[in-house]
């Protein structure tokens, strides 16, 4: 039987403090050349800011890590010092790719993040050049467009990725369209619990924006969208 012809249950929710080892480990056993690795003192800040999302497959009351995301804040490089976000780290295992998963994790946590801290600037993505994996999901799903490059310094870059001929890891640089957050709305208002292909699977979302905050959520989302 086909991913898609399964009826398969899901939990997104904010990683809470004390989830960040296991984390990690997701994060190290799915690592990629084309993907910045984290360490556990990244993951614990993100956690304890309430940065870090995950999705978790359930199944007879027990729960696997199906994927991860985060938003972390940090500063332009040009010109210095003023303020971004960037949407990052975004994966989900093979065997739950072309269920919905990833694009929803993606909506759930840029949704929330919008309306508990709005950013101050550009809310940014990045994805290695070679990388063809993200780009489907950020632009067609999630309201990115790609904007330019970014190559960090060299002394800067994690030796495990994927460098170019000139020994640059150089990354496509997308950046989120707000007006996006009008169709977030739409969609956190007709959520029915089902996602993917012919709605062939079930989500839960444990994250205050979508449940006692729904409303004020939702006057947010439609608020900093227009």
């Amino acid at each position: 039987m086909s991913n898609t012809a399964q009826r398969r249950s899901f939990l997104i929710r904010i990683a809470f403090e004390g989830r960040q080892a296991l984390i990690l480990e997701f994060h190290r056993d799915h690592l990629t050349e084309y993907l910045w690795p984290r360490t556990l003192e990244e993951f614990t800040d993100l956690a304890r800011k309430e940065c870090l999302y995950e999705v978790l497959e359930t199944t007879s009351g027990a729960e696997q890590l199906a994927g991860i995301c985060y938003i972390c804040h940090g500063n332009e490089p040009n010109p210095p010092h003023s303020e971004r976000a960037e949407f990052g780290g975004i994966y989900v295992t093979t065997e739950c790719r072309g269920l919905g998963v990833a694009t929803a994790l993606g909506k759930v946590a840029i949704s929330n993040h919008f309306v508990v801290d709005p950013p101050r600037g550009p809310l940014i993505g990045h994805v290695h050049e070679a990388n063809p994996l993200p780009r489907g999901i950020l632009q067609n799903q999630l309201g990115f467009v790609l904007t330019g490059q970014e190559i960090p310094p060299p002394e800067n870059a994690p030796a495990s990725m994927a460098r170019n001929d000139n020994g640059d890891v150089v990354a496509d640089l997308f950046e989120f369209r707000r007006s996006t957050l009008l169709r977030f709305a739409d969609w956190i208002e007709e959520f029915s619990g089902s996602i993917g292909p012919a709605a062939a699977s079930t989500l839960d979302i444990e994250v205050p924006t979508f449940t006692r905050f729904r409303a004020n959520a939702l006057e947010a989302l439609r608020s900093l969208g227009s």
